[in-house]
């Protein structure tokens, strides 16, 4: 599993002519996942827009599929909700564990049972459960802002919501390692210069330490150069194309945590979305989850941002939506899908189809000081520049056109007229007298007047 710690992972064009899908949230589904996996060619490539885990039957079944070693660089994940809903629940017990260690492994795991079952019985927002839970812990009334309160209270919230979102394979398989003692609470640290203080470790090989270290190294946007380009987040891309592009030139990969929370949970109709308008319709493609695509609430195709919501329902209506970017299309696998995915991959096709004729080419060019840079090419440019190019050529090709023939240039090269002896014309015409020069005729008063 890749640990690699980034907020932004680029993926370059695929090259070797294959096409390149993607699915929604898939939700503890391997064996959907699966019939996707079976539909892709040699060279094709699959990206997830987060959710793999709870909800389904088999969220484990899901990770360890995604990384088979057969389906290294063909398959692509970002970060969902979900899967930072279950990292942070991770972290919770790691830190539970410690704090209601008894005197043996036997005390400490009937502890972390109650724990779980408390924290799984709490109201859906829970506030006033969890500050009453915590006052029990401590034994007193909550001090506010401080902060070992303050993150007693959040550990328990973590905890609480993940268990909430149909989390509890994981704990279940938590309180399993650690009765394996897979997980053991460790005294480190000594002597006179570090506190001797508990933590939790890992002695053993563990799918909760592989599973907290895989959700970690997931990235939170996925940008996808070359042709068709395009950019995948959870909930809602966070930043402009601009941004997303100066940061991968300079290698800032690191988001901070407010759109790091945007890109996961932002909802379509949420005030913060509706203030923010980060995107607009000229933008590269997006495509998201998150949330099934059902209704005018939730649209397949978001215009206004240029993005895409993949999200099918996928665990609880066993369908998926794969969209081919490549080819600009959309396919649903339910042999009898819902009306409204069928609408709604109908309306992905079309929208795509557009996209396409805008020949969009991410291009990674040298940069001026060096390094490189993202330059974002389109058919409209290249009609611009063909334009411009044409333009330029008829200038440069332009002749002065010969003075038209009159008739009596014409006449001049007649050969009876050349024969003629050359005498000097008259004027034809008398030009108008020149107040300057000198007449032989008197003058009279008015023009004595103008001479002065």
């Amino acid at each position: 599993m890749s640990t690699t710690r980034a907020d932004i992972q680029v993926v370059q064009e695929n090259t070797v002519g294959g096409r390149d899908f993607v699915i929604g949230d898939i939700h503890g589904r391997p064996d959907l996942l699966q019939q996707v996996l079976d539909k892709l060619g040699a060279n094709d490539r699959l990206f997830m827009v987060g959710d793999l885990i709870d909800k389904g039957p088999d969220s484990l079944g899901v990770i360890q599929l995604v990384n088979d070693p057969k389906y290294k660089d063909k398959v692509f994940v970002i970060r969902g909700n979900h899967e930072q809903l279950c990292l942070d629940a991770i972290k919770s017990l790691e830190l539970f564990t410690v704090l209601l260690a008894g005197a043996d492994i036997s005390e400490t795991i009937t502890n972390l049972q109650k724990l779980c079952s408390i924290v799984a019985g709490f109201a859906k927002t829970g506030d006033k459960d969890r500050r009453t839970f915590v006052e029990t812990i401590l034994g007193r009334p909550l001090v506010p802002g401080q902060d070992s309160d303050e993150a007693l209270l959040r550990i328990t919230k973590d905890l609480h919501s993940h268990i909430r979102n149909a989390g509890s394979w994981m704990t279940d398989l938590y309180l399993r390692e650690l009765a394996e003692q897979k997980i053991q609470v460790s005294v480190v640290g000594n002597g006179e210069a570090k506190e001797a203080r508990k933590e939790t470790v890992y002695p053993k090989s563990s799918r909760i330490k592989d599973l907290r270290e895989y959700l970690g190294s997931l990235p939170v946007l996925l940008l996808k150069t070359g042709k068709d380009p395009f950019v995948l987040a959870h909930a809602e891309v966070p930043i402009t194309d601009q941004e997303m592009f100066a940061r991968v030139e300079r290698k800032d990969l690191t988001l901070p945590p407010e759109q790091i929370d945007y890109s996961m949970w932002a909802r379509l109709k949420s005030l913060l979305h509706r203030i923010l308008h980060i995107r607009g319709p000229n933008a590269i493609p997006a495509v998201v989850g998150h949330s099934p695509a059902i209704n005018l609430e939730e649209p397949a195709v978001r215009v206004e941002s240029n993005t895409i919501n993949d999200d099918v329902g996928s665990y609880l209506l066993d369908n998926v939506m794969m969209v081919d970017m490549t080819a600009g299309t959309a396919e649903l696998l339910h042999p009898t899908p819902h009306p409204e995915f069928i609408k709604n991959r109908d309306q992905i096709t079309a929208h795509l189809q557009k996209q396409k004729l805008r020949g969009l080419n991410l291009m990674t060019v040298p940069a001026d000081g060096g390094g490189e840079k993202l330059v974002l090419k389109s058919n409209e440019e290249k009609k611009q520049l063909t334009l411009l190019n044409e333009v330029k050529a008829t200038a440069k090709q332009e002749v002065k056109a010969p003075p038209t023939e009159t008739s009596q240039t014409k006449l001049q090269k007649h050969p009876l007229w050349q024969k003629q002896p050359q005498t000097k014309a008259k004027a034809v015409r008398a030009r108008d007298p020149d107040p300057d020069e000198e007449s032989s005729q008197p003058l009279n008063k008015k023009q004595k007047l103008r001479r002065g």
